[in-house]
């Protein structure tokens, strides 16, 4: 777990020095490694997570829906998994998804203080992509 660990700080590390490339990298190999890890969920939700930030920002928005919906999965009451989902769809243009997804979360998610803040502002963003037909990027890591 510890070589586990290295590689997701070794991918953050990299993200904050806007190495993007090298981040999913890092986080790639952290997932590959967990194969092999009992109780692996504890971690993967979160790679999963960073990952489709970063695949985001790369305009990778299929990587980024497709990891955002393993973090679902895998952590079905964490609001920024869904908050991944929305910002995939949006940059998919696919705002009725998104909006399905935006419903999905708030339903599913612990309920909190920051998590409603950060899920009424993916409604008011994903609301406005549907009025304007734009291509949104939401940035909510």
């Amino acid at each position: 777990m510890d070589r586990v660990n290295e590689e997701k700080e070794k991918g953050n590390d990299a993200l904050k020095k806007k190495n993007y490339e090298k981040a999913i990298h890092h986080y790639t190999t952290a997932l590959d490694l967990l194969g092999n890890i009992e109780n692996q969920n504890e971690v993967d939700y979160i790679l999963y997570s960073n990952r489709s930030a970063v695949r985001l920002i790369v305009h990778d928005y299929n990587g980024a829906l497709e990891d955002a919906l393993k973090c679902t999965a895998l952590k079905p009451n964490w609001a920024k998994g869904y908050l991944r989902v929305v910002n995939a769809y949006l940059c998919l243009h696919d705002y009725t998804k998104a909006k399905e997804a935006l419903k999905k979360g708030i339903n599913a998610s612990e309920k909190d203080e920051s998590t409603t803040k950060l899920l009424s502002r993916a409604r008011d963003i994903t609301e406005y992509a549907q009025e304007h037909k734009s291509r949104m990027f939401v940035n909510l890591h």
